[in-house]
């Protein structure tokens, strides 16, 4: 019987689908195998036979579906989806795909017309912003199913950008993400302060590289202070020793009808002064770094001096010999100060005596050396107190310093 081709499929020209109604009966129609050329080669030189499906109930006559490969294909067949992404459906004959790069296949015996993916990022022909992702293979038409498969190969933006806020940092963070070549066993990138690289596991064809970066002035991290945050804390400080006095008074009386009298007695008046009542002004300091240790060394835990209890002696005697009679004195005493600091002091007299001064020698404790750290103690008008380490993401801490007000502490 007379053929006709019969067009029922929609194409681009020259990339004809089309069946013809056969014979099935003719013995040389029934022997016929898909991938047979037109025999119309004149007209239909690239066409093959790729489906085969009964036209009839009876199955007297049958659909020969030919077809032919498509030719530039990126002409026609993409989509963009949401700005996104960039798809483009191939048509391709099964035996030319083998899923290999451009690279792999340079490296082993070149396959005439294979499908080859280009390197990844590799912008596409018409719309440049996108560049290769990957191919996802899927069954072509039932028509078509026999020699052919569809390619969908996907682009997106290789490198994209966000700008994100970090409450931690209290800075916007840049983070970039980057198309790259699928690896087994991918290096771990560098790490720095105030950048982090991850690599993340794409599929067969892509990984994604993440770079996280504090956008900074001058682009290269330094250690910087966020506000601080006001606060009180309960802190210990010891009483201040102001001033020593040695109050000292005797007795002294004689006569020629009566023996000698003599009395003395004295003690320590001394000053001590007990600090402001807590709890303290504070202010918490936050440092952002990769190296806590550093703000350790310029902000060192400042402490008050440690108390020192003192011990104060007077030791003196008196003696007089005459022919009334012989008469002597002699006193050794000490005492121990309660616990405080103090600076240098010295220890004053204030006493008194009545009649002759007999023949005696006295001495006392008259004065005391500074509490070590005491004058530097003293000078400082904040106190640093504490610490508090936490650790952030962009291998970085926050290092919060905890001073308190110790101005006019003894005031």
């Amino acid at each position: 019987m007379q053929r006709y081709p019969i067009f029922d499929v929609a194409s681009p020209l020259r990339d004809l689908v089309f069946y013809e109604i056969v014979d099935y009966n003719i013995k040389s129609n029934r022997d016929m195998e898909y991938g047979t050329p037109h025999h119309n080669i004149q007209s239909y030189p690239n066409h093959q036979l790729v489906y085969i499906t009964p036209n009839d109930k009876e199955g007297k006559t049958y659909r020969f579906y030919y077809a032919a490969n498509r030719e530039n294909q990126d002409d026609y067949n993409w989509q963009i989806s949401n700005g996104e992404q960039l798809v483009r459906t191939y048509l391709i004959s099964r035996e030319l795909y083998y899923e290999r790069s451009e690279a792999e296949a340079a490296a082993s015996s070149i396959i005439n017309g294979e499908f080859t993916y280009p390197v990844i990022g590799t912008p596409d022909v018409r719309f440049a912003k996108y560049g290769f992702a990957d191919d996802t293979v899927n069954d072509a038409p039932q028509e078509l199913a026999s020699r052919y498969i569809l390619i969908q190969r996907r682009f997106l933006e290789p490198v994209t950008n966000e700008v994100i806020w970090s409450d931690d940092f209290k800075k916007y963070i840049k983070v970039t993400k980057e198309l790259i070549p699928a690896t087994l066993n991918p290096t771990p990138p560098a790490q720095e302060a105030g950048k982090s690289v991850e690599i993340k596991k794409g599929n067969r064809f892509h990984d994604i590289r993440i770079t996280s970066q504090l956008i900074l002035s001058g682009g290269v991290f330094a250690t910087y202070e966020n506000p601080s945050i006001p606060d009180y804390r309960g802190y210990t400080f010891p009483d201040k020793l102001e001033s020593i006095n040695l109050v000292y008074v005797w007795a002294w009386a004689a006569s020629t009808s009566a023996v000698e009298s003599y009395s003395e007695d004295f003690y320590f008046d001394y000053k001590i002064i007990s600090p402001r009542p807590g709890p303290y002004s504070a202010t918490i300091r936050r440092f952002i770094t990769g190296d806590p240790q550093s703000i350790k060394t310029l902000y060192p835990i400042q402490y008050a001096p440690s108390p020192v209890k003192e011990t104060m002696a007077v030791v003196y005697a008196w003696y007089k010999a005459s022919l009334e009679g012989n008469a002597t004195n002699a006193v050794a005493d000490e005492q121990q100060l309660p616990a405080s600091i103090h600076g240098p002091i010295t220890v004053t007299e204030n006493g008194q005596g009545v009649g002759t001064q007999p023949s005696r020698t006295r001495r006392y404790t008259s004065s005391f050396s500074a509490t070590t750290g005491f004058t530097d103690f003293m000078a400082l008008s904040t106190m640093t107190i504490g610490y508090e380490v936490r650790e952030l993401p962009l291998n970085l801490y926050e290092v919060k310093v905890i001073q308190i007000d110790k101005s006019n502490l003894y005031g």
